[in-house]
């Protein structure tokens, strides 16, 4: 995997987007891909991976509320689908990560954009 960054894997089939303040540890070894199929899948270390289609998120808001989730830091995306909080996550580079999801999905919202675009 990339060690750094937004960019394409060696196959060009999807894009990997380093969770903030990665480890190289299993347990915190968390990180974001999103698939030529339109999917945005999450790891987040010894939990199970999510995946929902990009298309199915409505909006994304910045939090820094400290629930669990799939973000290893405070400064955090909330995903939203129908109408409810799905996860939280926290991309190393949150303006290119909203950038590719709405290349994708231009329908989705930003909610409190301020800093988001």
């Amino acid at each position: 995997m990339h060690s750094g960054g937004i960019g394409t894997e060696h196959s060009g089939h999807y894009w990997y987007v380093p969770g903030y303040h990665r480890s190289h540890t299993y347990l915190f070894n968390t990180y974001y891909v999103i698939t030529e199929k339109e999917h945005l899948i999450l790891h987040c270390g010894i939990f199970p991976k999510k995946e929902i289609a990009i298309s199915e998120i409505e909006a994304l808001e910045p939090t820094i509320f400290p629930a669990f989730s799939y973000a290893l830091s405070l400064n955090r995306i909330i995903i939203w689908k129908e109408g409810k909080m799905w996860m939280m996550i926290s991309p190393e580079n949150e303006k290119e990560f909203i950038r590719l999801l709405r290349k994708i999905n231009p329908k989705i919202e930003l909610k409190k954009n301020e800093g988001l675009i």
